[in-house]
């Protein structure tokens, strides 16, 4: 379980830092996505029906 448990982190590992580069080519930053996170939850209050 441990070995696989070690695999699967490694994997993951590999795919934030491919998804960080990808990021970094496109020109997206990690303040441009917590904006986006947060304009997406003042959004998603808005149409809410509460």
């Amino acid at each position: 379980l441990e070995e696989e448990i070690q695999t699967l982190r490694h994997v993951l590992a590999s795919k934030v830092k491919v998804s960080q580069e990808l990021k970094r080519k496109l020109g997206i930053t990690v303040w441009k996505d917590i904006t986006e996170d947060v304009n997406q939850g003042i959004r998603n209050v808005k149409e809410s029906h509460v």
